[in-house]
């Protein structure tokens, strides 16, 4: 499990059989300012970003491991990120593979951060890059909560 906006958690708080680790992930590695309705970034911090790509690396679980660089199941509600989380995986399916997908997509100016809300540039270029690594959707469900989100369930056909 991935969260950089949560903090560490209280021992005892995860459960068993769950790794956390307080990582923002985005399209790039870098630093910069978070988004967070827990507080965390307000005052203008900012926190590390890594790619997917890289914390498979990070984590050991590259190709030509013991792990290789397959993975089940990734679920992403990472506030808009993942447009540039979808854009930045690579061609090359051994570097990093997701079976099955989950996320939670964001076409408004989350927290602010954006300044404006999803292009249909932005919009289209997601599902054509997921096209291209071999996804189709199987199921979607809008969020009656946020008219600017819907989650997505999507698998890769190898």
């Amino acid at each position: 499990t991935f969260d950089c906006t949560v903090g560490s958690p209280p021992d005892g708080t995860v459960p068993a059989g769950v790794t956390f680790h307080p990582w923002c992930v985005g399209g790039a590695d870098e630093m910069r300012a978070i988004s967070s309705d827990r507080g965390f970034g307000k005052n203008g911090e900012k926190y590390q970003y890594y790619t997917l790509p890289t914390i498979v690396g990070m984590l050991g679980h590259g190709p030509g491991t013991a792990r290789g660089g397959a993975v089940d199941l990734l679920k992403m509600d990472i506030e808009r990120h993942e447009v540039t989380v979808i854009a930045s995986l690579p061609d090359d399916t051994n570097q990093f593979r997701a079976r099955q997908t989950v996320f939670e997509t964001h076409l408004h100016n989350t927290y602010g951060m954006f300044g404006r809300p999803v292009s249909h540039e932005e919009w289209a270029g997601m599902w054509s890059r997921l096209s291209a690594l071999g996804y189709g959707t199987f199921s979607y469900e809008p969020n009656p909560l946020c008219r600017c989100c819907c989650e997505f369930s999507i698998l890769r056909a190898d």
